[in-house]
C-alpha cells in the first residue's frame, strides 16, 4: 500500500501509518471477522497497487491516539478455530467487566447506528476470554468519546437526546456463549468461502440508503414528510405549492469512506449501472 499526502500533514503522521500490514488469509482480527469478507479479500489481493491518502485515515489515527492514552497493556489472546488464527485484544478490564473505547460521532449514540456492531465485536472478545482462560466478563461496556460534541448543543430546546458531555459508557448486551460461538462459526464460514469466491457486500455493510420522495413545499428547504414509495408521496401530496424531491439511493460507505472502492469490481459495476 502507497501513501499519498495531498494536504501536507506532519512527518510523523504520515509514518505512523507504516504499522499497517497486509492482512493473512487464515489469521484473522475481531474487527475483520465481524466485517464484510470482501474487505480482507480485496486488501490481501491488490496491496502492493492501493494508493491512498494519509487523510482518509485521519479518524483511525485519532481513535488509535486515545486508545494509547488509555488503554491497558493486555495480552493478545490467539485462538485457533475452524482453520483460522483469530485474533483479538481487549482495551480495558475493570472488575472482570470488559470495556472498548470508541472515538466517534455524538450522532452514533444519539441514532445507535453502531450498537449492532459493537455487540458482535465484544461478544467475540467475550468468546475468546471464555475459550483462552475458561473466565466469561461480568458484563460488556463501550466507553465512547464523542469529537464532534458540541456544549452549545445540550442548550437548544428539544434537544433532549442530546448527550450533556462529550463521554458516556453504554452497556453492551452480554449473548450466551452458544450464541457467541454460533455467530464465531458462521463469520469464519463466510470468510472462507470468500477466499475462492468473494461476494458484494451487504446492503448493511454498505450502509446502504435507499431511494425515498420527500414531499416539499415551495420555498422550504426541510421537507414535509418522507416516503419510501413515489406512490405514498404521491397520495399525500395534494397542495398545489407541493412537490415531489426524488431523492437517489446511496451506498454511504463504499461511496465516501472505503479505500478498496477502486479496486472493488461491484462498486465499479454498480457505478457504470
Amino acid at each position: 500500500m502507497k501513501f499519498t499526502n495531498r494536504h501536507h500533514l506532519p512527518d510523523y503522521l504520515v509514518s505512523y501509518l507504516q504499522r499497517f500490514y497486509k492482512p493473512e488469509p487464515y489469521r484473522i482480527g475481531v474487527t475483520s471477522l465481524i466485517d464484510e469478507p470482501l474487505q480482507r479479500i480485496l486488501l490481501m489481493k491488490h496491496w502492493d497497487e492501493l494508493v491512498v491518502d494519509v487523510m482518509d485515515f485521519f479518524n483511525t489515527i485519532k481513535g488509535h491516539g486515545t486508545h494509547s492514552l488509555f488503554q491497558d497493556k493486555l495480552p493478545k489472546i490467539e485462538i485457533e478455530q475452524n482453520g483460522f488464527t483469530i485474533v483479538g485484544e481487549a482495551d480495558k478490564i475493570f472488575n472482570d467487566n470488559l470495556i472498548d473505547i470508541k472515538v466517534t460521532s455524538v450522532w452514533t449514540l444519539i441514532y445507535k447506528s453502531r450498537l449492532e456492531d459493537y455487540a458482535k465485536q465484544l461478544n467475540c472478545y467475550d468468546w475468546l476470554n471464555v475459550k483462552k482462560y475458561n473466565r466469561p466478563f461480568n458484563k460488556l461496556f463501550i466507553d465512547m468519546f464523542l469529537d464532534d460534541w458540541k456544549v452549545s448543543k445540550t442548550k437548544q430546546r428539544g434537544n433532549s437526546d442530546y448527550p450533556e458531555t462529550p463521554f458516556k459508557r453504554i452497556e453492551i448486551p452480554k449473548w450466551s456463549f452458544e450464541q457467541q460461538e454460533q455467530f464465531v462459526k458462521q463469520q469464519l464460514e463466510k470468510h472462507k468461502l470468500a477466499l475462492d469466491n468473494p461476494q458484494e457486500c451487504s446492503p448493511e455493510g454498505k450502509w446502504q440508503r435507499s431511494e425515498t420522495f420527500a414531499v416539499m413545499k415551495k420555498g422550504n428547504k426541510r421537507a414535509i414528510r418522507v416516503f419510501e414509495t413515489k406512490k405514498e408521496a404521491e397520495n399525500y401530496h395534494k397542495s398545489k405549492d407541493n412537490y415531489i424531491e426524488i431523492r437517489k439511493g446511496e451506498c454511504v460507505r463504499c461511496d465516501s469512506y472505503c479505500i478498496l472502492n477502486q479496486v472493488c469490481p461491484y462498486y465499479k459495476g454498480n457505478k457504470k449501472e
